[in-house]
Formats: C-alpha cells, sequence, structure tokens
C-alpha cells in the first residue's frame, strides 16, 4: 500500500478489487489528516509569536508523526487481513452447493 502513486492507490480502489477497501482509504484519511497536523506544527514551530507553546508544538509534531506511520501500518494490515477473507466469500457457486450439503449432513 505503501508505494502505490495516489493515482494508483484511487483506480484500485474505484474498481471491483477487494483491496484497497474501506480500511485501507479510512487509513488514508487519517494519515492525511495526521500529516496536515504535522505541517501546522511544523509551520508554527520556532516562531516568537508561540515562542511559549515549543515544547507542545513538538510533542504534537512527534505525536503526529508517529499517528502517519501508524495509519500506514493499520492501511497495510488491513490489506493483509482482508485479502483472504474476500478470497474466501469468493467461492464458486457450485463449491458452495456442495458446503450446504456437507453442513446438513453433519446436522
Amino acid at each position: 500500500m505503501e508505494n502505490r502513486t495516489v493515482d494508483v492507490f484511487l483506480t484500485e480502489l474505484a474498481s471491483g478489487a477487494p483491496t484497497p477497501g474501506g480500511g485501507g482509504a479510512s487509513a488514508v484519511c487519517g494519515g492525511i489528516a495526521a500529516a496536515l497536523g504535522s505541517m501546522v506544527g511544523n509551520l508554527t514551530s520556532g516562531k516568537k509569536k508561540y515562542a511559549e507553546y515549543q515544547e507542545e508544538i513538538e510533542a504534537t509534531i512527534a505525536k503526529c508523526g508517529a499517528l502517519v506511520k501508524e495509519f500506514e501500518a493499520l492501511g497495510k494490515k488491513d490489506e493483509e487481513v482482508f485479502a483472504p477473507l474476500a478470497k474466501a466469500y469468493s467461492i464458486p457457486k457450485e463449491q458452495e452447493g456442495r458446503l450446504r450439503q456437507m453442513r446438513q449432513r453433519r446436522s
């Protein structure tokens, strides 16, 4: 996920492919929000007007950086765990009938 361009990610997201999906899109949105928070902190850091808040600004920048990495990891994890589930959901119809028969025999 982290090596895709925005264009590729959006094209894949819009397709019928199982991943990326809602989890990946949510992770990207969270990462963007955290990155914007970091941007504001970096634009504010070192300004005389906000000198009394410098320690908090630096802590916020660090927290936002950690959140960006966390959202990246969550997006990757979502894709890793959802792909096998999507594959399981795509069992061919003829196999579904066989699975139903096997379940009925067990009952």
